[in-house]
């Protein structure tokens, strides 16, 4: 007989009630639903093995029944009795339920806004990183045709105004407004819009008249 059965979103949810009234809150919040985890709720005590990865797994953890031994791994074991948490994660997902719980709403805006900052800094960081490699020999040389090219698209089209840029491809363009990109440098907005360098500075020089 297996140790487990698939857990309902149900039992995660009355976990997580208690852990919330508990004084604790989530860690993350996930904007797809509870059930592209695998979720198990263990029905003996059982064992685990070091899983990790894609292997690893989510166990709700009724009262009376225990987890023997074994390596956690990445496994995370969610108690019943306490409420207690064996493991470093304890998420909330996209599905309807989750916002109904108490603070819930609060914590998933300031999420995503920490996600969105964070987007923000790892597209900055990889520019800067694109600009050191423009200044090189290689990427003088290799820049070279692809600038000729920004360069003529440029003259042939308009400046990009305030409108067409969501409140994030503002925010990331503010935040570029000091470094020194090549004309040819592409960058990728939040918004999955690509300008070049040059567009970065005429929308900047726009927005500053």
């Amino acid at each position: 007989m297996s140790a487990f059965r698939e857990a309902t979103i149900g039992e995660y949810v009355d976990w997580l009630k208690s852990w919330i009234a508990a004084g604790n809150e989530p860690t993350h919040y996930y904007d797809y639903p509870f059930a592209r985890w695998t979720w198990l709720t263990a029905v003996r005590d059982f064992e685990t093995g070091g899983e990790c990865g894609a292997q690893s797994v989510n166990i709700i953890v009724p009262p009376g029944i225990r987890h023997r031994n074994g390596d956690l791994g990445h496994n995370k074991l969610y108690l019943l009795d306490g409420p207690v948490l064996r493991g470093t994660s304890v998420p909330i997902f996209s599905n309807p339920t989750f916002a109904t719980l108490p603070g819930i709403a609060e914590f998933t805006t300031r999420q995503q806004k920490e996600d969105r900052e964070q987007s923000r800094a790892r597209e900055a960081a990889r520019l800067l990183t694109e600009l050191a490699a423009s200044r090189s020999d290689i990427g003088r040389h290799l820049g070279r045709t692809g600038r000729s090219r920004a360069q003529q698209s440029e003259r042939e089209s308009p400046p990009l105004h305030a409108h067409e840029m969501s409140p994030d491809d503002a925010a990331l363009i503010r935040m570029m407004a000091g470094a020194h990109l090549a004309d040819d440098v592409k960058v990728k907005l939040p918004s999955g819009k690509t300008i070049s360098g040059t567009e970065m500075r005429r929308w900047i020089e726009a927005q500053d008249t």
